[in-house]
């Protein structure tokens, strides 16, 4: 079965985490039928909303391979109840509540407001925010193109406790070009001029080109980004939309974009 590093990871997860903690027989492969998988199924699907989806089509995948490969003699993935994704319900900041995180953003000790904004107001992947570099942005017509994401190289957690990060081409609708608001361009600006004026007086550092240098001068990671969104968040609210990095790109409607309005003039005005 061939799956990509990141898809790779997510499986192993769900087998180990989830399904072999609920298998209570183990029988031979040829003698497995429908009714133990649909069992199975069930089994899992209180571990949250979406197990009981998420096993159903990783063993689906499973069985299809297996007949095909012939270690099956009928495709017992054809025999299984169909199951349906479960819809997230995001939560969309109200007005108030945004306008309380941009203000905690806009006090951050920590220096991450470029990456709040780029996942808040432009919808991108924290991957996509950490391989960003200087080649994707062109500030005269306040463009960025979207082509590559910075992320771990797919290894597995039992075969690296240190998994390398690296460089990887986008395939398909994720590969795209877009204008973006002013007071976020005018934040990519600022975070160039002073990544670059560090690496002006600091000739031993490699300058890799990329916007979201951490304070130790390398690329930050997906850790530096959900460890710097847990203070704003928690000073905010008790519950709310989202509590890692990633959800940050959902909780504002893409309608509601102050497009041309600087950040200090979107605080004012709320």
């Amino acid at each position: 079965m061939s799956t990509s590093g990141s898809t790779k990871v997510k499986y192993h997860w769900i087998i180990y985490h989830i399904i072999l903690p609920r298998v209570t027989a183990d029988p031979l492969l040829p003698y497995i039928d429908a009714e133990y998988i649909e069992n199975l199924i069930e089994s899992c699907r209180n571990y949250c909303t979406s197990a009981e989806y998420a096993v159903y089509k990783l063993l689906c995948r499973i069985l299809y391979s297996a007949w095909n490969q012939g270690f099956l003699e009928t495709c017992l993935a054809s025999d299984i109840t169909e199951r349906k994704e479960t819809k997230s319900s995001l939560r969309i900041y109200t007005k108030e509540q945004l306008k309380l995180f941009l203000n905690a953003i806009h006090e951050d000790p920590y220096i991450h407001r470029l990456e709040f904004l780029l996942a808040l107001f432009c919808g991108l992947r924290p991957g996509e925010i950490l391989g960003l570099t200087y080649n994707n942005f062109d500030s005269s017509t306040q463009t960025l193109n979207i082509h590559k994401q910075y992320t771990k190289d797919g290894r597995l957690p039992s075969e690296s406790a240190d998994p390398k990060y690296s460089c990887k081409k986008l395939e398909g609708e994720r590969y795209r070009s877009f204008q973006i608001p002013d007071f976020v361009c005018e934040e990519l600006v600022l975070r160039q001029e002073k990544n670059m004026c560090f690496f002006r007086t600091h000739p031993d550092k490699k300058d890799n080109g990329n916007f979201c240098i951490s304070s130790r001068w390398k690329v930050k990671t997906l850790e530096t980004l959900n460890q710097c969104v847990q203070p704003v968040y928690c000073s905010l609210y008790s519950s709310g939309p989202r509590k890692t990095f990633h959800g940050q790109r959902d909780c504002q409607r893409p309608d509601e974009y102050p497009c041309k309005s600087s950040i200090f003039r979107i605080l004012q005005g709320m």
